[in-house]
């Protein structure tokens, strides 16, 4: 099995989400503060520098220094000119920095060594030929052996949705999904699909009402905990 990759994102605006998660990395008390943000971020406005230090003006007051400091980051994330990447862009991609950035052990996986990480993975056979269709999975860890893939959705209960029916990206990915674990049975190895989100509504703690009960949900609060546990591992 492999796994092929696209370039790492290296505009600034790329850069100015790995400083913010940096610092929510070292500071863990600043990510609640960091999920209220962009839950509330919407749109582009002129006043959305106004509305991020509203948001923050209730942050952690015993880091008054590192909450100052991610305003400032995410003003100029927000409001950074780069017309590929609208608001909506910005937001889900600090949530594939967080969850790329932490290390295996923090989220729960047990590897044995050498692991390594991809952004925008795609899983490929050993003729490099992608497997179940042009699609890929947000984050993924392996040893080699192992693997573990990471779908991002800020807000998960908008596009799983049964009363509103599942929107067409969402069954794609779905079938990406459940083509993925077919073929990981058929060639003996281990993979595990997660979908991580900042949305504390979504009911369920795995998909089985929806038919993938092999699929994990990685809520705010799971997060929260594997960012302390992370940091408590980099000490």
């Amino acid at each position: 099995m492999q796994i092929s990759t696209k370039e790492t994102k290296s505009h600034p605006v790329a850069q100015l989400a790995c400083r913010i998660v940096q610092l929510v990395l070292t500071t863990p008390a600043l990510f609640l503060p960091l999920v209220d943000i962009i839950a509330n971020i919407r749109g582009c406005s002129r006043d959305l520098g106004k509305r991020i230090e509203g948001l923050l003006a209730r942050s952690v007051e015993e880091y008054p220094k590192e909450a100052q400091q991610l305003k400032v980051l995410l003003v100029r994330y927000f409001t950074t000119p780069y017309k590929k990447w609208d608001v909506d862009r910005r937001r889900g991609y600090v949530l594939e920095e967080i969850v790329s950035s932490l290390k295996p052990e923090a989220l729960g996986f047990a590897f044995e060594s050498g692991v390594k990480r991809y952004r925008e993975g795609r899983f490929c056979d050993d003729s490099g030929q992608p497997l179940c269709g042009d699609s890929d999975l947000d984050v993924i860890f392996t040893d080699g052996k192992r693997f573990e893939g990471i779908e991002c959705k800020v807000k998960l209960s908008n596009w799983l949705s049964c009363e509103r029916g599942l929107r067409s990206d969402a069954i794609t990915k779905l079938t990406y999904i459940k083509c993925l674990m077919e073929a990981f049975v058929q060639h003996c190895q281990s993979l595990g699909v997660h979908f991580a989100t900042l949305d504390d509504t979504f009911p369920y703690q795995d998909l089985g009402a929806y038919g993938y009960p092999y699929i994990q949900v990685l809520n705010t609060n799971f997060l929260d905990d594997a960012i302390k546990r992370n940091k408590a591992f980099s000490a």
